[in-house]
């Protein structure tokens, strides 16, 4: 008879439990007792960069067009984590939301590797209406089957060379050793230009700027001042090597505990955020080479023939990667985009 009791009482103490358990589970996207439901958003842009203007209005948007169900907390400057630890925050579902570079996503996603290609968009608006477009739609589906729900692509900016030493012409590069993101095909880049490729992350780059284990870098401007690469490498090129793309990802993990009604309302705040942080970009890009020279750095911008010698010796990276990024046919679908 005791042994029966005891056995009760341990039964109904162990249901007891096990639905408090399940009543306080939060799954992802979601709170407990259906409050407001709260995500955390990360990138790696520090304040005042278009990452995060970008992000802060996509957070101003979904509180509009949820009326509140939804909070945005945003977190910036790599609070959680680099690029890498983003991404696969996300595809888990630990974070909700995020801004990594789309160099990153080519570990999961290997056709994306087709907007790394060196001198592959003309402009500005070309590369919108690629990434807006059929084709970037197409890879929007790839994304999804790995865990990432594509919100949008947001504009990096054009990604340039600068070095601690003047260059004019594709020989001076020679031998140089440059900081690259954790991108193969950004290695062979520098390789086909006769340079060195070295992958490290954006937080060692000072240091190994001011160490000389670096001789240089590309990035966007906004964020070779933000990050003071400027007052180590002081000549900075308007090479147009190639664009940072980056994706504005939420968990698929996510998207799926979301009534059809938020979703909607979360892709329509994207795409408004999107454009807006486009507009931001391209202002900053307006600007920002008077305000560097006026910062002492030396800004160089190569003669078209000079150019086209950097374009001829990238052309192998082209025909290399030229069957993960999805065939020949793929890239002319880029080129002929109009």
């Amino acid at each position: 008879m005791k042994k029966t009791t005891a056995f009760s009482v341990n039964w109904v103490l162990f249901a007891f439990l096990s639905i408090l358990a399940f009543s306080v589970m939060v799954l992802p996207g979601t709170t407990a007792a259906g409050d407001k439901i709260v995500m955390k958003f990360g990138h790696v842009g520090p304040p005042g960069n278009p990452y995060d203007l970008g992000a802060k209005e996509f957070a101003k948007k979904v509180a509009e067009k949820t009326k509140g169900a939804i909070e945005i907390k945003i977190y910036p400057a790599g609070q959680l984590g680099e690029d890498r630890d983003l991404a696969e925050g996300v595809q888990l579902g630990s974070v909700e939301i995020a801004f990594p570079s789309n160099a990153v996503m080519t570990r999961y996603v290997p056709q994306t590797m087709l907007f790394e290609l060196p001198f592959l968009f003309r402009d500005d608006d070309h590369w919108e209406k690629v990434v807006d477009g059929p084709i970037g739609k197409e890879l929007a589906e790839q994304f999804k089957a790995k865990g990432f729900y594509l919100l949008a692509w947001v504009d990096g900016g054009w990604r340039g060379p600068y070095t601690r030493r003047p260059i004019s012409k594709l020989e001076d590069i020679k031998g140089m050793k440059f900081r690259t993101m954790e991108s193969p095909m950004h290695i062979a880049i520098y390789e086909a230009l006769g340079a060195r490729g070295v992958p490290m992350s954006s937080k060692e780059q000072y240091s190994a700027l001011q160490q000389g284990v670096i001789d240089g870098g590309d990035s966007p401007w906004i964020w070779y001042k933000q990050l003071r690469h400027y007052e180590i490498a002081k000549y900075l090129t308007t090479l147009p090597l190639f664009k940072l793309n980056t994706v504005h990802i939420m968990s698929t993990k996510v998207a799926a505990n979301l009534s059809p009604d938020l979703l909607q309302a979360m892709n329509e705040a994207a795409r408004d955020a999107t454009l807006y942080q486009r507009k931001v970009q391209r202002e900053l890009d307006s600007r920002l080479l008077e305000e560097l020279k006026k910062e002492g750095v030396q800004v160089y911008t190569f003669p078209p023939e000079e150019r086209e010698k950097f374009v001829k010796a990238v052309a192998s990276v082209w025909k290399k990667y030229e069957a993960e990024v999805g065939g020949k046919s793929k890239i002319d679908a880029v080129l002929n985009t109009k």
